[in-house]
This record gives structure tokens, sequence and C-alpha cells, in this order.
């Protein structure tokens, strides 16, 4: 696991801990506001239901009152007179019964805030009395429409005005002269309205209505245009308001409650005016301090988010991202990167640990640059015994050959072999560049190989694999690869007369290791040979009488990019000599 990852899951655990404390406490307070909400609304909602039912019960006895006010007219002097025997009255006597009846409608009216007018309708005089004003002609519309059966509404919805009215004498189908007189007390449904509002705390708008519903048409039955408007809104809306005109044929009184649409809205009807009263409040005026609480509520949630954040923070700053950075450095140690230091500005835990580890690198870098520059010392001076050894023999042969060819007069393959032999002095006595990329030794043995083949020309035969892309730019130590191919064809194909094979390939594994397997055709390397070959592969790199040839490449490699680099014998499958050249991946650029 890498470190960042680990001081990761520990600042992680932290936060986790830190929220598992205080997520049941904010939840606990969510779920007792949510619950004094529904509790405070369920309260609210029985308060109102309570309020419709007892101003409907009120507006009952109010309208069994003006019944009875009308009902005394039936044994009234004045009126029967007028109704019975009006034609044999002089005009003194019908002018002084009508003035008397206007008084007593009058204080008719005036008894109660709910009556708007109270009419007479004598059929007999062709009249209609007013407590308001003389009529001299009868309304016959409306005189029909008054002279309701026993069994009707008592309050009556006529061109949306609310009526309360009492005929006396028979209702014949041939025509209204038997009809003694019809009285009409007209309600004033501003007034009703108005004293539903203050009954009910609503206040006649679109926040909120008391309306009064007709039980036979579904008609709302209110003062003003607006007001009206906007409860037949709400009676397209509400569940309840729909119900009415059921409610008026099943007969039976009912009050319920209904939420939805943001909306209280509690019902209450009455057979005996085949109306319902219905109360609309907004939910806002129902829960609205709990509404208050609630931006209360998520404020605290605001700043106990900014709390966390800022805790969080505290936490990254003293904790977290010290030991990030520590870790950080320790890879950078794994790396092998030792030319560095770590500061910490604080005298606390975290300076002593970055000071210790400060010391420790310091140490360590001293350390390793002492056996660095030992083994440097070592790889110099062995290279530039391998470069001061080159092969005279090799160059005798090689300019015996480029004079055969001049002579030959095959000047454009002598133009090659020489280019060849340029190639391969100038790669080898080159000395500012140690190491250098894979692609460049190869191309280095595979000169070498071409310059021999002019020497062993069918002798031999070369089958080089390509080399993986993704090697390509791998940097290894010089001349790791071309002694190795030397070593076959000094010890191997000079003596063979035909026949002889030499093999390379390349693998790249997925473990980051770039194999390259060197194989030949040999028959004179027996198993005791190729184990004392590995055994010396095992000898201190200051050794100098074992430290030579291909053991030398192996300890080289072996510095400069560490286990499991290196080279490893065994037995190729074409009888000779395996070489397997083993080398860690280590991207890097070509040196200048």
């Amino acid at each position: 696991m890498k470190p960042g990852t680990l001081f990761s899951s520990i600042f992680t655990r932290l936060l986790l801990t830190f929220l598992i404390v205080i997520t049941p406490l904010y939840a606990m307070t969510l779920l007792m506001n949510r619950m004094g909400a529904e509790q405070n609304k369920r309260e609210i909602a029985n308060s109102l239901s309570s309020k419709v039912r007892a101003y409907t019960d009120g507006l009952e006895l109010e309208v069994q009152r003006i019944v009875e006010l009308e009902q005394d007219y039936i044994v009234d002097e004045d009126l029967l007179e007028l109704s019975m025997a009006a034609a044999e009255m002089s005009d003194y006597e019908r002018n002084r019964a009508v003035l008397n009846l206007q008084k007593r409608l009058k204080v008719m009216r005036a008894s109660s805030p709910y009556i708007a007018d109270v009419r007479l309708f004598v059929p007999v005089m062709n009249r209609t009395i007013s407590a308001l004003h003389y009529d001299t002609t009868i309304d016959m519309a409306q005189f029909q429409t008054f002279r309701q059966p026993a069994n009707a509404k008592t309050l009556l919805l006529q061109d949306g005005r609310l009526y309360v009215s009492l005929s006396y004498g028979s209702l014949p189908s041939d025509g209204p002269t038997r009809t003694m007189f019809v009285i009409v007390a007209e309600m004033s449904s501003v007034r009703i309205g108005e004293a539903m509002d203050r009954a009910f705390d609503t206040d006649g708008g679109q926040a909120g209505a008391s309306l009064l519903i007709d039980g036979e048409s579904g008609t709302v039955v209110l003062g003003g245009e607006a007001t009206t408007a906007a409860a037949s809104e709400w009676s397209a809306a509400s569940r309840l308001i729909a119900d009415v005109r059921w409610w008026n044929q099943d007969g039976a009184a009912r009050t319920e409650t209904e939420w939805g649409e943001g909306r209280l809205t509690v019902a209450d009807y009455s057979p005996y005016l085949g109306k319902a009263i219905v109360a609309v409040l907004p939910e806002s005026r129902v829960v609205g301090p709990l509404k208050l609480y609630e931006r209360w509520f998520l404020l605290f949630s605001l700043i106990a988010a900014v709390v966390i954040l800022l805790f969080s923070m505290r936490i990254y700053r003293l904790i977290h991202r010290p030991l990030v950075k520590l870790g950080f450095a320790f890879r950078r140690v794994e790396d092998g990167s030792l030319n560095f230091t770590i500061q910490h500005r604080k005298r606390d835990e975290f300076g002593y640990l970055y000071a210790s580890f400060n010391d420790m690198v310091g140490r360590l870098d001293n350390l390793i640059q002492d056996v660095y520059k030992a083994k440097i010392r070592f790889q110099q001076s062995e290279l530039k015994r391998l470069q001061s050894q080159i092969n005279p023999h090799f160059l005798f042969n090689n300019h015996f050959i480029l004079s055969r060819l001049i002579k030959s007069q095959n000047y454009e393959t002598a133009e090659r072999f020489s280019r060849y032999i340029g190639e391969y002095l100038q790669f080898i006595t080159r000395d500012a560049a140690e190491e250098m990329t894979l692609e460049r030794e190869v191309a280095h043995a595979l000169v070498y190989i071409e310059l021999q083949t002019f020497s062993f020309a069918s002798r031999v035969a070369v089958d080089v694999g390509p080399l993986p892309e993704s090697a390509r730019q791998l940097l290894v130590p010089r001349l790791i690869l071309q002694p190795i191919i030397e070593n076959a064809y000094k010890y191997t194909f000079e003596r063979k007369i035909a026949g002889g094979r030499l093999g390379i390939r390349f693998e790249a594994e997925e473990e980051g290791l770039v194999r390259i397997l060197i194989e030949d055709s040999g028959d004179s390397l027996d198993d005791v040979a190729i184990e004392e070959l590995n055994r010396r592969l095992t000898v201190s790199p200051d050794d100098a009488a074992e430290s030579t040839g291909l053991v030398n490449i192996h300890q080289r490699i072996r510095i400069r990019l560490g286990p499991p680099s290196g080279l490893r014998f065994g037995r190729s499958s074409l009888g000779g000599l395996l070489v397997e050249l083993t080398l860690k991946q280590t991207k890097g650029e070509e040196p200048s």
C-alpha cells in the first residue's frame, strides 16, 4: 500500500468518526422537528374543524330564528287583512296596514346582522312590501321561486344570493292567486363571509378563505368577485368541496378534513341549510412557526457543515499533510533519491520526526556515496581496461579484409565495411558516456556482428530478433552485449569449419524486466563448465582475479540496475552456451 493511500485512509477515518458522532444528533433533531410539525398540524386541523362545526351550528340557529320570525307573520292582523280583503279596504286602511308591516319588517331586518332585506309578496294586491322600500308591483318570477314546497332546503340560492322564505296558503297548479302571501328574508352573503373569516382566522383572499357552498348546485357563495374566483379554484382542487353535492343527496351531516395543494381544508355539511361551510387555510399559516424553526435548523446545519469543513482542514494541516509529506519523502528514498531534506516550521512531534528523517537520509547518503564512488572507480578502471584490450587479431583481420576488398575492386562492399569499422572504433573509444540506451547498445552489437560476418562468411548463421519498443530507451552500462557476442565468436565459431549458429532474442515481461537471450551452437562446453561460470557470478566485486570478461559485465549491470538484473548461464537449445542477460526496466533519456 502506498503511504499516501494509508494516510488518506487515516484522515478519512477521523472524518467518518466525527460524522458518526454528529449524524445521530442531527437526525434526532430533524425527526423531532418533523414530529412537532405533524402534531401541530393535527392540533390546528382539529381546532379549525371545531370552529367550523360551531359556526355551522350557530348559522343553523340563526336561520331557525329567522324562520320563526317569519312564521309570526301568519297571525299578523294587518297582513291577513291585506292578503284576504284588500279590495274591501279603503286607501287609508291599506296604506296604514302597509306602513305597519314595513315597521315590523324593519324590526325583523335589524334583529339579525345577516339579514340584508325582508320582503312580503302579496299576490291579491299585486304588491311587494320591503323593509327598505315599497314596490308597487310584484316580481312574478321571484314569487314563483319562493313558493317552495315544505321539504325544500331552508337556505335558498337564487341568482347568487341567499334567501329564507315562507309561503302561506295553498299551492295548486292552476296559479298563484290562492297563495295569500310569501315572506322572504334576503341574507347578506358578504356579512356571512366576513363572519366566517373572523371565526376561522382567514382573510378572504388567496392566502386563505371561508366558503359557503350550495349543496345542490355546488356553487360557491361569497361576497366579492375576486374572492369567489379564488374560491372556485380551490373548489376544483379540493376533493371535499367536490363531494358537497354527493353529501347533499346523502342528506347526512358530516365534518371532514383534507390536506393537499399546500392547504388545510375543513368542510362541514348542514342538511338543514342544504349548504356546506368550508374553511381553507394555507399550510404556511398552520406550520408558520415551525417553518421559521426549520430555517434556523437549516442555518444551524450550514454552520455545522462549515465547522466540519474547518475541522477537516485543521486536521489536514496538523496531521494529514505532514504525514503525507513524510510518506512521499520515504518514497523518494525508496526510489534512490537522497539529496533532499524535509522542513517543518513548528516545534512539535512532526518537527522531531522530520529532523530525525533528515539526519538518517544524510548519513545514508554519505554511506552510499562512499560505496558508490568506489564502485564507479572500479567500473571506470574496468572499462578502460576493456577498451585497451581491443583484440589486435580482430583489427588485423579487418584490415586484411578491407585490403582484399579494395584489390578485388569491390569498392561498394569495401566502403560499407570501412563504415562498420569506423562506427565500431568510435563506439569503443568514446569515454564521455558511461551509460546509453539499450537501442544504441544493440546497434553497436549488430555492427560488430556485421564485421565478423565478413571474416566468418558462411561459417556462422546469425538470427537476431526484434527489440521491443518498450525497451528501446532503457539506460544500461556501455559494452555489455558486444563482449558476450565476441566471446561466442572467439571460443566457439573460430573452431568450427561450418554450421555455426548464433541466436539473439529479446523478451519484455510484465514485471518491468527485459531479458536478452544469446545462444550459440558450440559443442565444447560441458555442464561442469557452465556451473563454474555461474559460480563466478557470485564472487565479490573487489576480487580482481575473478572480475574479468563476462563476470565483469554481470557486476557492472548489478551495480547500475540492481537485482534481479545480471547474467545467468545455461545450456542453449542449439547445443552450446546460453547467456541470459536480465535488465530491470527504468526509462530514461539518451545521454548526450
